[in-house]
């Protein structure tokens, strides 16, 4: 499938963020993408292991009304919280 046609978005690293994701991408011979969209699988599939995936529905429904700014904002945030 074309990177054209998958979802995108941009994400606001925190100071040294994007170059430890950068080290890691290297020592795993993977790109920095690759590497992001492994670690939001991973994280995901351990949120749905630990029995949340019903409420993980719920706040994608309501991820997806937000607007485009705000989306940004929760995203900035489950950034911080996560790591």
């Amino acid at each position: 499938m074309s990177s054209r046609a998958l979802d995108k978005f941009v994400v606001r690293m925190g100071s040294g963020q994007r170059d430890r994701l950068a080290a890691v991408a290297y020592k795993n011979s993977r790109s920095m993408n690759q590497e992001c969209v492994i670690a939001l699988e991973k994280h995901l599939e351990a949120h749905e292991a630990r029995g949340k995936d019903t409420s993980t529905a719920e706040a994608a429904k309501l991820f997806q009304q937000l607007d485009k700014s705000r989306r940004a904002v929760v995203i900035q945030l489950m950034t911080m919280l996560t790591t």
